[in-house]
């Protein structure tokens, strides 16, 4: 279990993260929401150990998170952030080969990259370049990335995390919900996963938990009928809306499934 308690982040006398508590559950799909700004992705990298200039305690699965060497976090959590930049001509291949163990021998880890590459829905893509893929199929190569740095969820008994930071920002419909059925299948396997979601109809589809982020606090966290309300609506996003209602005179589309019936 990550466990999280009285995080704060400070830059100069602004408190980016102020007293933050929360608990991911391994086998749970925990989305964290919120407006821009709000300190979602502060958030992800603090438990990830990538921001060390927090206050308050981080344990994961009992050990604190400062006693991790980076290899053994390599091997307990993967993180895809909101953006990743190359500056060298690796193939698709090659980029999705940096997230495979060294222990695994070369077929092996060959037939790894394969096998991530169909679950991102991208056979046939190891030879391309990766800068000459649009912006979503970059996106589902990081994620091949960092699911072959964990792909089991559980190892000896222990389980491992993936942090997603805006996994469907750049994705069309379709991609989004593989990318979610991934991040679920991954959970209900034994794993940890923490997604930061803008579309909320996707998070109540898809998370068992939401934390709701809102000026540096857990402004709301529970199962998705809790949280998403008409008043936690208004109170942090500011806008008006009926939770279950249809718009009038607006099409509403809600999706249900990655696979067309």
């Amino acid at each position: 279990m990550l466990e999280v308690e009285a995080l704060t982040v400070r830059a100069g006398q602004r408190a980016i993260l102020d007293n933050v508590s929360l608990r991911v559950k391994p086998g749970e799909l925990t989305a964290v929401v919120g407006p821009n700004g709000a300190g979602k992705s502060t958030i992800l990298k603090a438990v990830t150990g990538e921001l060390r200039s927090a206050s308050g305690s981080i344990r994961l699965d009992g050990r604190n998170l400062s006693a991790y060497r980076p290899y053994e976090l390599a091997q307990r959590r993967a993180v895809l952030p909101q953006a990743s930049s190359l500056a060298f001509p690796f193939t698709v291949h090659e980029v999705v080969r940096l997230g495979t163990s060294g222990a695994l021998n070369p077929a092996a880890r060959a037939a790894r990259v394969a096998a991530a590459l169909s679950r991102v829905d991208l056979n046939g893509f190891g030879g391309r370049f990766f800068q000459e893929l649009s912006g979503g199929e970059q996106q589902r190569v990081h994620l091949a990335r960092v699911l072959c740095q964990v792909w089991e969820p559980v190892v000896a008994g222990v389980p491992r995390y993936l942090f997603l930071d805006e996994p469907t920002a750049s994705l069309d419909l379709r991609h989004q919900l593989l990318t979610l059925d991934t991040a679920r299948s991954f959970a209900r396997a034994g794993g940890g996963v923490v997604a930061i979601l803008h579309d909320l109809n996707l998070a109540a589809l898809y998370a068992d938990k939401i934390l709701v982020v809102s000026a540096g606090r857990i402004a709301a966290s529970g199962t998705p009928r809790e949280v998403l309300t008409d008043a936690m609506m208004r109170s942090v996003f500011g806008v008006s809306v009926h939770v279950g209602g249809v718009p009038t005179d607006a099409p509403f589309i809600l999706p249900h499934s990655a696979h067309a019936a």
